[in-house]
């Protein structure tokens, strides 16, 4: 009986000893929980994400564009009083020089008509003449006469002349013949085209700039030039941008002279034009993969005081895999780039920094 009651003792004395023992640890680790959670600072539930702080950057852009070698000067030459061709002295592909006769139209009755203005405006200059000598003696009415005379006189031989020299079509500039729409014997309306000249010595290459990048073209940025017809590129720079958009096209016209005393481009070729520009404006992109969409539209995560901010953003272009903004973030905005496909607006987040990462 003794031994039973002992041994009920010492089972009962175990089993509190065994729930103290296991109790113990139990208490210290639950209060050993808060504590470090409260020395970190960190919310258990915060979204671990990396980040990069966006700068304003000078953007370059790069246009690649279809291109056309043009004379860089034309001229369509017209017998402005039309009449027979007496002669022809060009043909196509012929250099000429500057006031050089390429052709005659009516030359000899222009020439008749001056020689006739000619006589006239002497016999009047004679008139006028011997009334000057007769002095007060001649009478009024005479000596009005005469100078009426006189000045009809030398009218007609100034317009009698004008028209001796648009008898004779001369060359504007040094240029080779492009082109002849007359022959010897025809007779020519007054302002039909009949000759081409262009100026091949130096030629302009010309690309259509779209409105949406004609902002970036301006005189003096670099261009690159390859032309089908040859392997060889040549290195230039813009000279003009048309101030006015094509009306068939909508599209502005970029020029770019190229010397070309080989004459080995030709009006009519074709190649491309690489352009390469650079804005002073200074502006914000960032990687298009940092792009979320939202209900409002694009837009992307920003951190503030630990949490995640929710910005929409105004888009002005994409350029390669980046995005140029517009409006939405500024420079030394913290931006979430990784996992901030997962967040809500006022999510606590943890910040991993991603060293030199920058858009691109």
């Amino acid at each position: 009986m003794f031994m039973v009651r002992l041994r009920s003792v010492l089972m009962i004395s175990l089993a509190v000893l065994s729930f103290a023992g296991c109790q113990s640890p139990s208490n210290d680790a639950s209060a050993a929980k808060p504590k470090d959670a409260l020395s970190s600072g960190i919310n258990a539930n915060a979204i671990r994400v990396e980040t990069m702080t966006v700068s304003a950057e000078s953007q370059t852009l790069s246009l690649r564009l279809p291109a056309e070698v043009e004379s860089s000067r034309r001229s369509r030459l017209a017998s402005a009083t039309g009449g027979f061709v007496q002669k022809l002295f060009v043909q196509r592909g012929d250099r000429v020089k500057k006031g050089q006769e390429l052709a005659w139209v009516n030359r000899d009755v222009a020439d008749a008509q001056l020689a006739q203005a000619k006589a006239n405006l002497e016999l009047a200059q004679y008139e006028m003449e011997l009334v000057k000598t007769a002095g007060e003696s001649m009478p009024k009415t005479r000596q009005v006469q005469a100078s009426a005379r006189l000045k009809t006189a030398q009218a007609g031989h100034r317009l009698a002349a004008i028209n001796a020299r648009r008898s004779r079509i001369r060359a504007p500039f040094n240029g080779v013949v492009s082109r002849t729409n007359l022959e010897v014997g025809e007779v020519l309306a007054p302002g039909q085209m009949v000759i081409m000249v262009e100026k091949t010595d130096s030629v302009k290459v010309t690309v259509s700039v779209s409105d949406r990048d004609i902002r970036w073209i301006k005189k003096g940025v670099p261009a690159l030039i390859r032309l089908d017809g040859g392997a060889s590129t040549i290195d230039a720079k813009v000279s003009r941008v048309g101030p006015a958009a094509d009306l068939e096209t909508r599209t502005f016209i970029a020029e770019i002279d190229v010397p070309n005393k080989s004459y080995a481009l030709r009006p009519g070729m074709l190649g491309t034009v690489t352009i390469s520009s650079k804005s002073n404006e200074r502006s914000v992109a960032i990687p298009q993969f940092a792009l979320v969409t939202g209900k409002d539209g694009n837009g992307v995560f920003v951190v503030e005081e630990k949490k995640a901010k929710w910005r929409p953003l105004k888009i002005d272009k994409l350029r390669g895999h980046s995005v140029i903004i517009a409006d939405g973030i500024q420079a030394d905005d913290e931006v979430i780039i990784r996992g901030h496909r997962e967040l809500n607006d006022g999510d606590d987040v943890i910040v991993v920094k991603l060293e030199g990462d920058k858009a691109q």
